[in-house]
């Protein structure tokens, strides 16, 4: 529906053709007689079409016959009998896959499908032959060694060897040779298939249709992508450079509850509620200048289908709690964004001052990470409460929180030409939309050959692939209606093609204006009673716009697959979303068996979906949020918040594994998946028809659903073939954790303890092709562009003991749960490799573990990031240059009153006083290892230089050396004090633990804190005597000597051994 209209410069305005119904002579209704002695019984709007039709006598009864025929097809109580019913009148063999294939003719289509099948035989024959030696090769390696070890050895035996020796050396020679022309087979049908399916793809370009990454996309799919992307980038700069202005956020609030009002008028026409759609586009374009891209990209995307946050916010039934919470949004998201950079800037200073050995200061990170933390807390609830708000909405929309987690769906299904059904609206029918088949009308098959193929026509013909593409493209579209338009002329029928005239400036259609000049040309019986013409009048204003209102309202989808849903719809007698609920039940599909040993607790599904008990396995979708409404207008059956199972009804489940002490049980907790799709044409269809949704694992595509026919025979259940499938919208995996690590969570999570189900991340089916080939385990963490990724039996995470793997990209927020997960079985493990943890996932977690120790950060703050800023701070700290901060906050410390001060009792002057930090400091430096006091020691012996701290102050180059020098004997006094030891301890034979520590650290003090390649105790002595030039310069004044003497007395304690002084 998105390309029905193209743009005509700055204006955006539409050009439409010039009537026919003058009866040019360039029209198709030239067959007929003249038109204007012409009286017609009465006038339809084909919706397909797009035009108006002034009907005879005869074809108005052979239309409403027809209507009344398909009315008790749809009405029919059994499912069955509405099958073949459907069958009977050509729908159901109209559907083909979004394959290259399908765009190339038979010959080539038949070529593809023999170099498949030939690439599949020689793959055997190569696996085959591979395996074949390899048993030879065995043989002949056992017997060989039998005969060379063995003294006593048969005859016969030394025959055999004989014979395999013989016939081991010959394929040692032959088998190379076969293998590599059965591999040049293989490579030359890959060649072919791969030029092929360039063909088809080509001439589907050629076409018109998108594809892109070897996918054909819809139109409407690319144009709600490109929206959200625009969207993102609009925010991003509204939220950079633009302060909270009420003023707009009062008209923006406006402007969105006014477009969701007129979307209700046009689900609910009246003469008063078409009025306020008008009022709504003149508003929406005299205050459009006033909003600003952003906010115009968020109605824009609910003209789509798509709620952000924004647009949800605006509808909130108390317009003060609205506003205050839109404001707040922003507000919450520029807090965010703030405290982020902060944060990244902190921890990459201070990384560059440690090395990559020693954790930061709890205190220096403590305040980022507490104001992280509760924006990330307020932010996620704020979420959580912005979607079920959206759930309220009427109608029910897909709600999107982040745009990049949105992605195109592609094709599900391509329509063959000839589809028979077609849609109208009749001047005096009760019922809005009214539905016909083609081939009931009288005289059909005289305008049938050579115009446009019905569904006995096969489309791959001898014609070229372009052909092809072309035809299939135009029957995407039901405007393209040749047949349509021979047959009801040769009925003497008359066709009124769209004249501008008939639309407002804003695009509504004024049916006063179009009955006007209808009337002045034509005599139409159905024209005389004036209530009939305004009951008509207001429906077509629900689903007639061009210009600006195409843009900016839920535009009515008039397409073949949307005609067809709401055809369907004609069998239900309430609210579709009320039918849905109470009627449609899901199941799984095609793989009945179970997930993959491994897995326990799992519901094992039999054939035909039957359990052990002869129960079969399914769900309601009572709990479901269900966009009816949007059915009607858009043709999609929108179903969201599927739970799969109801978290009361998930059981918990344990995975077996292997470790180096024999096989191992670990529990995993509970899942249930919760599932947000949009069951395009045939496919929602489907479902509403039969009550059958059935959910499968479809390699390449994640979950799918697909329209089952409950209750069919065997051998009926084939009648929407090629038309199932609809990929799931998005999918989210929930956890409700075992209480092991649940309790080992919350006690590194003090500040904030799990939530009860934590969404693990969204499902990807990308990643689910990718993790598919050859992979047989049920449970796995595995790494993928840079994210931990998390894959399971599908039995596991439905509950509907699917087979099949998913896999899901882990939500930052939830990393560190996995951690904890891993470092459990690793415990009980002795610390040995993991089977179920790839090694990319080892490496990624070990290394969040080691940067959540140092920064006093949660390992959600790293995953957060892209991996080059966290690869940034581990190679900061290698190029360690900024002593001054570290040495003046390490001084500030130690002036808080509480903590010890020199003899003179005095604090360093000038540095302030920072009473908390003391204790803080040296609780962080006791957890120092050498590995990080070296590199922080060598730092705080290079050259003083000017520094302006976090104070504002400015300290000169002889200021900062007193200040590193201050610092450099704290760090001796917190060694010392490392543990509760007598001076005579530090004249014992072997070192004791301060002094362990202080040699390791001076062998280590360089930036890297890495120990030198051999001569350890001279390094160690060199550093010594670094410290002491270090520490003995510029001592001027009677504190410079004091500190300078607790310097020597310090050191001669911790370093005693080095010089062997004991």
């Amino acid at each position: 529906m998105d390309d029905v209209q193209t743009s005509n410069g700055a204006d955006n305005t539409i050009e439409l053709p010039e009537p026919s119904y003058e009866c040019s002579q360039e029209s198709t209704s030239a067959e007929a007689s003249d038109c204007s002695s012409t009286n017609y019984a009465s006038l339809i709007y084909i919706t397909g079409q797009r035009c108006f039709w002034l009907l005879t006598d005869e074809a108005l009864n052979a239309i409403q016959k027809s209507t009344a025929s398909l009315s008790q097809v749809i009405k029919a109580d059994q499912v069955s009998e509405r099958i073949e019913g459907l069958k009977a009148i050509g729908i159901s063999d109209l559907f083909m896959p979004p394959h290259p294939r399908t765009f190339l003719p038979k010959m080539l289509q038949d070529e593809w499908k023999g170099a498949e099948r030939d690439r599949d035989r020689i793959e055997t024959e190569a696996a085959a032959l591979a395996d074949s030696f390899k048993e030879l090769n065995d043989e002949y390696a056992s017997l060989f060694h039998e005969v060379r070890n063995s003294p006593n050895i048969s005859k016969a035996t030394k025959q055999r060897y004989n014979d395999i020796a013989n016939t081991h050396y010959s394929a040692k020679r032959d088998v190379p040779r076969k293998h590599r022309e059965l591999r040049a087979s293989i490579h030359k049908c890959t060649k072919r298939i791969e030029e092929l399916q360039d063909m088809g793809f080509s001439a589907a370009e050629s076409a018109g249709f998108v594809v892109q990454d070897n996918t054909l996309y819809s139109p409407h799919q690319q144009k709600v992508f490109q929206l959200l992307r625009e969207y993102k980038k609009a925010k991003t700069d509204f939220l950079n450079h633009e302060l909270p202005d009420e003023a707009k956020y009062h008209t923006f609030m406006r402007l969105c509850r006014g477009h969701g009002r007129s979307v209700e008028c046009q689900l609910s026409p009246t003469k008063e509620n078409l009025v306020e759609i008008e009022e709504f586009l003149e508003e929406y374009y005299g205050h459009f200048s006033h909003i600003g891209p952003y906010l115009k990209k968020a109605i824009e995307l609910a003209s789509n289908g798509v709620a952000v946050a924004e647009y949800v916010l605006a509808h909130h039934d108390d317009i003060r709690t609205g506003l205050d919470k839109l404001s707040g949004y922003h507000q919450m998201e520029r807090d965010y964004r703030k405290v982020e950079s902060d944060l990244e800037s902190a921890v990459v200073d201070w990384a560059k001052v440690l090395g990559r050995n020693g954790p930061i200061p709890k205190v220096e990170i403590e305040q980022y990470r507490k104001r992280l933390e509760e924006h990330r807390g307020r932010m996620y609830r704020f979420q959580k409460e912005t979607e079920a708000l959206s759930r309220k909405m009427e109608p029910v929309r897909l709600f999107v929180w982040n745009p990049d987690d949105f992605a195109a769906e592609p094709f599900k299904v391509l329509m063959k030409p000839g589809m028979p059904l077609r849609e109208y609206t009749q001047i005096g029918n009760d019922k809005v939309l009214n539905h016909f088949c083609l081939n009931d009308l009288p005289g059909v098959v005289r305008h049938v050959d050579g115009v446009h193929p019905l569904p006995e026509h096969d489309v791959y013909s001898q014609e070229t692939a372009e052909h092809i593409a072309l035809s299939l493209k135009k029957a995407q579209k039901s405007e393209h209606d040749e047949i349509l338009e021979r047959v009801l002329t040769g009925l003497g029928c008359q066709k009124l093609d769209m004249a501008p005239a008939w639309f407002s400036d804003r695009g509504l259609f004024h049916h006063d204006l179009f009955y006007a000049q209808v009337q002045a040309k034509y005599s139409v019986s159905a024209l005389q009673s004036e209530e009939d013409k305004e009951k008509w009048g207001i429906n077509l204003r629900s689903v007639l716009f061009e210009k600006d209102a195409r843009k900016h309202l839920m535009v009515f989808d008039d397409s073949y697959m949307a005609q067809f849903s709401r055809y369907v719809l004609g069998g239900i007698d309430r609210d579709v979303a009320d039918y849905v609920r109470t009627n449609v039940k899901i199941s799984a599909q095609s793989s009945f068996s179970g997930p993959d040993s491994g897995v326990e607790g799992t519901t094992k599904i039999r054939e035909n979906g039957e359990q052990g008990d002869g129960m079969k396995v399914e769900y309601g979708l009572a709990s479901a949020s269900v966009g009816g409404r949007l059915t009607v207008m858009q043709g999609h059956l929108d179903l969201f918040d599927i739970r799969l199972p109801e978290p009361q009804n998930a059981r918990p489940f344990k995975v077996r594994y292997e470790t180096k002490n024999g096989p191992a049980k670990m529990h995993v907790g509970r899942f249930y998946c919760e599932l947000n799709a949009k069951l395009t044409g045939y496919v929602g269809a489907n479902v509403m028809l039969t009550g059958g949704l059935g959910i499968e694992v479809e390699k390449g595509k994640g979950l799918t659903l697909s329209g089952i026919n409950n209750g069919m025979p065997e051998g009926q259940m084939d009648a929407f073939a090629g038309a199932q499938v609809g990929v799931v919208a998005s999918t989210s995996l929930y956890w409700n954790l075992p209480d092991e690590v649940r309790k080992k969570v919350n006690y590194m999570r003090a500040h904030e303890p799990v939530e009860e189900w934590a969404c693990v991340g969204m499902l990807s089916a990308g990643l689910t092709a990718s993790w598919g080939v050859g992979y047989s385990r049920s449970f796995q963490l595995g790494m993928n562009n840079g994210k931990l990724v998390f894959v399971g039996d599908a039995g596991m995470t439905t509950g509907l003991g699917l087979k099949g793997k998913l896999a899901f990209e882990i939500d930052f927020k939830t990393v560190s749960y996995w951690m904890a997960v891993v470092q459990n079985e690793l415990h009980k493990n002795d610390y040995r490799h993991i089977e179920w943890v790839t090694p990319g996932a080892f490496d990624f977690l070990s290394m969040l573990s080691y940067l959540q120790l140092t920064t006093a950060l949660d390992a959600s703050f790293f995953a957060a990031r892209q991996l080059s800023f966290v690869q940034e701070v581990f190679d900061s700290i290698n190029k360690s240059e900024r002593a001054g901060m570290v040495a003046l906050r390490i001084v500030e410390a130690i002036d808080d009153p509480d903590a010890d001060s020199g003899p003179s009792g005095q604090p360093v002057s000038g540095l302030g006083n920072y009473g908390t930090k003391s204790v803080d400091y040296q609780e962080w430096f006791r957890g120092l290892q050498p590995e990080a006091i070296g590199p922080l020691l060598h730092n705080l012996v290079s050259k003083p230089v000017d520094y302006v701290g976090e104070d504002g102050v400015r300290r000169s180059s002889e200021e900062m050396l007193k200040i590193q020098q201050a610092s450099i004997l704290q760090c001796l006094k917190w060694m010392s004090k490392a543990e509760d030891t007598f001076p005579g301890s530090f004249r014992e034979v072997t070192p004791n633990r301060p002094q362990r520590q202080f040699e390791e650290s001076v062998i280590r003090m360089n930036a890297h804190g890495t120990k030198p390649e051999g001569g350890s105790l001279l390094a160690a002595r060199n550093n010594v005597a670094r410290l002491d030039e270090f520490m003995s310069q510029e001592l001027v004044g009677a504190q410079d000597i004091v500190r300078f003497q607790e310097y020597r007395a310090l050191l001669k304690n911790l370093s005693s051994h080095l010089w062997g002084h004991v």
